[in-house]
């Protein structure tokens, strides 16, 4: 009597040509940590914090002004008034963190809340830890970056990052997605 049949070994074939096809699709498919393929790079997320009834992350389609954040983050009264701001009109970049206290204050959104966006981080502007939160990049490689960026007074091209130890083409490919040289 055979171990098997035919049917339980045609099962058996499907299952490994299964494993292996999607063991090298895995191998193949370069997929960087900080964009999930086809994600619009182009979301505006903004960090509302303060006196402001609505609190949290908020995602538009375009730049918005502090006027249009306020209205978002519901500092409209019931009257229309806003609180006091010195220029509505301003633009604020993508990944800011704003908080509507005495005054309105711009900052950057932190590290982790820029990644879990998929926002690149500044490269000019981020912290060793900062850095390190990127995937492809630990805490040696993130203080060789900034040392690099100290020497140089700054990145302008994100393609310097080639000269710094411990990133080779293939890593920076890898990171790009990642970083910005703007804000």
């Amino acid at each position: 009597m055979p171990l098997y049949t035919l049917r339980q070994l045609i099962v058996i074939l499907g299952m490994l040509l299964v494993l292996v096809l999607s063991i090298l699709i895995k191998k193949t498919a370069s997929r960087s940590a900080c964009a999930p393929g086809p994600v619009a790079r182009s979301a505006y997320v903004y960090e509302l914090s303060g006196n402001i009834p609505g609190k949290g992350f908020y995602s538009f389609s375009k730049a918005q002004t502090i006027e249009a954040l306020l209205k978002a983050g519901g500092a409209v009264g019931d009257d229309g008034s806003m609180p006091a701001a010195r220029d509505r009109t301003t633009m604020v970049p993508a990944g800011s963190r704003v908080v509507f206290n005495k005054g309105i204050h711009v900052t950057m959104m932190g590290a982790a809340d820029r990644l879990n966006f998929f926002l690149p981080m500044p490269v000019n502007l981020s912290s060793v830890s900062d850095l390190s939160m990127i995937p492809g990049i630990g805490i040696k490689t993130a203080e060789n970056i900034i040392a690099y960026r100290k020497a140089h007074n700054g990145i302008k091209d994100l393609q310097e990052l080639t000269a710094v130890k411990g990133i080779g083409t293939k890593r920076l490919n890898a990171i790009l997605p990642c970083l910005t040289v703007d804000q």
